[in-house]
């Protein structure tokens, strides 16, 4: 694949496709597909990509799906950190528990 920066005679605007290049077998010769992917700003001279490859657009809860996907990837990683740390907690006292158990044992055993 390649990617390839046509411009307008027109109107001057800089289209970018990609291209990709097969073997037509029927006519035995190299032939190349091209798809539009955005164009370039004039001002800045960077691509604006368009349709399916362009930023995703956000909803109107302001945020994009991939937005969406990232802060319930958050809230579940929270969820479980706040487990584990309860996890822990109980951990630990039950260890207290049993030590103290442990320091009773060992003055009856004197």
């Amino acid at each position: 694949m390649a990617i390839i920066k046509r411009t307008t005679k027109t109107i001057g605007i800089t289209y970018v496709y990609e291209s990709k290049s097969y073997w037509d077998s029927e006519k035995e010769q190299a032939r190349s597909k091209r798809n539009l992917i955005g164009k370039i700003d004039l001002e800045t001279g960077k691509m604006i990509p368009n349709g399916k490859k362009g930023p995703q657009k956000k909803k109107e809860n302001g945020f994009s799906t991939a937005e969406e996907r990232l802060l319930a990837e958050l809230a579940r990683v929270k969820k479980e950190n706040m487990d584990q740390h309860m996890l822990i907690v109980d951990l630990q006292k039950k260890i207290e528990a049993l030590n103290n158990q442990n320091s009773k044992l060992a003055i009856l055993e004197s």
